[in-house]
């Protein structure tokens, strides 16, 4: 069954990518949703499964709501048609890259910025990262 949102995400404008993942990391630095992750942080200290158990549902769902406003569906699912269409375009688009590496900064810190050199440095990176399930909904 084809997916009904292939043409939406076909369609979405690196510009509407961009204004998507400026809103998310706006999103994410409200004063109340810094406040859920950093809380969430606190409990999960240096584990990283307790991050992703904690840190990461907040953030999920921060993106899955911006993600709704683009045209996808307002789920996990609906995320990962976002990912893969910013996967196809942050080898041509620098800026998308950043903006990736900035959100999942904010669960992952330290993490980004070795990544960042790492996936800058190697041509075709985006197209190893496969779905896009690895920038951010999954890391």
């Amino acid at each position: 069954m084809e997916n009904v949102y292939e043409n939406v995400r076909r369609e979405l404008s690196p510009e509407n990518v961009k204004e998507a993942l400026q809103v998310m990391l706006e999103r994410m630095h409200l004063p109340e949703n810094e406040a859920k992750v950093q809380g969430a942080k606190e409990q999960a200290g240096d584990d990283m499964v307790e991050v992703f158990k904690n840190v990461f549902p907040i953030v999920l769902q921060i993106q899955i709501e911006v993600v709704s406003k683009f045209g996808f569906v307002s789920n996990q699912e609906g995320l990962k048609d976002f990912l893969i269409r910013v996967n196809q375009l942050t080898n041509e688009y620098p800026e998308i890259l950043d903006l990736m590496l900035k959100i999942r900064e904010v669960y992952l810190p330290g993490f980004s910025s070795k990544a960042a050199t790492a996936e800058r440095e190697q041509p075709g990176s985006a197209e190893k990262r496969g779905s896009g399930a690895t920038s951010v909904a999954s890391n």
